[in-house]
Protein backbone atom coordinates (compact mmCIF):
# COMPACT_ATOMS: atom_id res chain seq x y z
CA UNK A 1 0.00 0.00 0.00
CA UNK A 2 2.68 2.45 1.03
CA UNK A 3 4.47 1.92 -2.10
CA UNK A 4 0.97 2.38 -4.29
CA UNK A 5 0.86 5.68 -2.79
CA UNK A 6 4.50 6.29 -3.29
CA UNK A 7 4.44 5.42 -6.89
CA UNK A 8 1.31 7.72 -7.40
CA UNK A 9 2.96 10.53 -5.92
CA UNK A 10 6.21 10.01 -7.60
CA UNK A 11 3.97 10.05 -10.98
CA UNK A 12 2.24 12.99 -10.39
CA UNK A 13 5.28 14.81 -9.63
CA UNK A 14 6.83 13.76 -13.08
CA UNK A 15 3.84 14.88 -14.82
CA UNK A 16 3.38 18.28 -13.22
CA UNK A 17 7.14 18.62 -14.13
CA UNK A 18 6.12 18.36 -17.57
CA UNK A 19 3.60 20.72 -17.22
CA UNK A 20 5.61 23.33 -16.11
CA UNK A 21 7.93 22.86 -18.89
CA UNK A 22 5.05 23.24 -21.50
CA UNK A 23 3.76 26.51 -19.20
CA UNK A 24 7.91 27.94 -19.28
CA UNK A 25 8.07 27.31 -23.21
CA UNK A 26 4.53 28.85 -24.11
CA UNK A 27 4.03 32.38 -23.48
CA UNK A 28 7.71 33.17 -23.49
CA UNK A 29 10.13 34.73 -26.22
CA UNK A 30 12.86 33.19 -26.81
CA UNK A 31 16.03 34.44 -28.78
CA UNK A 32 18.55 32.30 -31.34
CA UNK A 33 21.69 32.28 -29.68
CA UNK A 34 22.69 29.12 -32.84
CA UNK A 35 21.88 26.83 -35.60
CA UNK A 36 23.16 23.58 -36.41
CA UNK A 37 21.89 24.01 -40.26
CA UNK A 38 23.59 20.41 -41.16
CA UNK A 39 24.63 17.10 -39.01
CA UNK A 40 28.03 17.65 -39.39
CA UNK A 41 28.52 21.34 -39.28
CA UNK A 42 29.68 23.30 -36.83
CA UNK A 43 27.02 25.59 -34.35
CA UNK A 44 26.01 28.84 -36.12
CA UNK A 45 25.91 31.70 -34.23
CA UNK A 46 23.25 34.09 -34.86
CA UNK A 47 24.77 37.30 -36.04
CA UNK A 48 20.42 38.97 -35.79
CA UNK A 49 18.18 38.94 -33.13
CA UNK A 50 16.06 36.38 -34.23
CA UNK A 51 12.91 36.09 -31.99
CA UNK A 52 10.76 33.07 -31.61
CA UNK A 53 7.38 33.88 -29.86
CA UNK A 54 5.48 31.24 -28.27
CA UNK A 55 1.87 32.37 -27.14
CA UNK A 56 -0.96 29.31 -26.47
CA UNK A 57 -0.65 27.48 -29.83
CA UNK A 58 0.57 30.59 -31.74
CA UNK A 59 4.10 31.03 -32.79
CA UNK A 60 5.69 34.30 -34.57
CA UNK A 61 9.38 33.91 -35.56
CA UNK A 62 11.27 37.32 -36.39
CA UNK A 63 13.76 37.29 -39.34
CA UNK A 64 15.98 39.81 -41.14
CA UNK A 65 13.06 41.19 -42.39
CA UNK A 66 10.36 38.95 -43.07
CA UNK A 67 8.02 37.37 -40.32
CA UNK A 68 6.76 33.55 -40.13
CA UNK A 69 3.65 32.70 -37.75
CA UNK A 70 1.56 29.07 -37.61
CA UNK A 71 0.47 27.38 -34.87
CA UNK A 72 2.55 24.91 -32.58
CA UNK A 73 1.62 22.13 -30.13
CA UNK A 74 3.64 20.59 -27.55
CA UNK A 75 3.34 16.48 -26.25
CA UNK A 76 5.80 15.41 -23.76
CA UNK A 77 9.26 15.88 -25.32
CA UNK A 78 7.73 16.86 -28.83
CA UNK A 79 6.58 19.97 -30.49
CA UNK A 80 5.36 20.58 -34.00
CA UNK A 81 4.99 23.63 -35.79
CA UNK A 82 2.34 23.81 -38.27
CA UNK A 83 0.61 25.79 -41.03
CA UNK A 84 3.61 28.24 -41.11
CA UNK A 85 3.55 30.96 -43.78
CA UNK A 86 5.99 33.38 -44.20
CA UNK A 87 5.83 37.00 -45.22
CA UNK A 88 8.05 37.71 -48.48
CA UNK A 89 8.49 41.39 -48.04
CA UNK A 90 12.05 41.59 -48.89
CA UNK A 91 15.01 39.53 -48.77
CA UNK A 92 16.26 37.64 -45.77
CA UNK A 93 19.41 36.04 -45.27
CA UNK A 94 20.88 32.77 -45.44
CA UNK A 95 20.95 32.44 -42.24
CA UNK A 96 17.44 33.57 -41.16
CA UNK A 97 16.06 31.42 -44.46
CA UNK A 98 18.12 28.00 -42.73
CA UNK A 99 16.46 29.11 -39.41
CA UNK A 100 13.05 29.25 -41.28
CA UNK A 101 13.62 25.85 -42.88
CA UNK A 102 14.81 24.34 -39.78
CA UNK A 103 11.83 25.35 -37.93
CA UNK A 104 9.52 23.60 -40.27
CA UNK A 105 11.19 20.13 -39.55
CA UNK A 106 11.33 20.54 -35.39
CA UNK A 107 9.62 17.38 -34.01
CA UNK A 108 11.40 17.19 -30.47
CA UNK A 109 12.53 19.63 -27.59
CA UNK A 110 14.87 20.05 -24.41
CA UNK A 111 14.97 22.49 -21.75
CA UNK A 112 18.30 23.39 -20.18
CA UNK A 113 20.12 25.63 -17.55
CA UNK A 114 20.85 27.94 -20.50
CA UNK A 115 17.47 27.83 -22.77
CA UNK A 116 15.79 25.65 -25.45
CA UNK A 117 17.16 23.02 -27.90
CA UNK A 118 14.55 22.04 -30.69
CA UNK A 119 15.61 18.97 -33.21
CA UNK A 120 14.78 17.59 -36.26
CA UNK A 121 14.68 14.27 -37.43
CA UNK A 122 17.70 14.72 -39.52
CA UNK A 123 20.13 15.91 -36.43
CA UNK A 124 19.52 19.88 -37.32
CA UNK A 125 19.05 22.02 -34.03
CA UNK A 126 17.99 25.33 -33.04
CA UNK A 127 19.61 26.61 -29.90
CA UNK A 128 17.47 29.45 -27.70
CA UNK A 129 17.41 31.39 -24.92
CA UNK A 130 14.77 32.47 -22.84
CA UNK A 131 14.38 36.77 -23.78
CA UNK A 132 14.06 38.75 -20.44
CA UNK A 133 11.63 41.37 -19.58
CA UNK A 134 15.17 43.98 -19.84
CA UNK A 135 15.80 42.54 -22.82
CA UNK A 136 12.56 43.40 -24.48
CA UNK A 137 12.61 46.77 -23.35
Amino acid sequence: MIYSISFIALLSMLLSSCSINRQAISGNDWKVESIKAHPDSALNNASQNYILSLKEKDFTLKLDVNNCFGKFSIQNQNIDFQEMACTEICCDSKYAMSLANILRDVYKYKTTKSGLKLFTKNQREIYLKQVTKTEEN
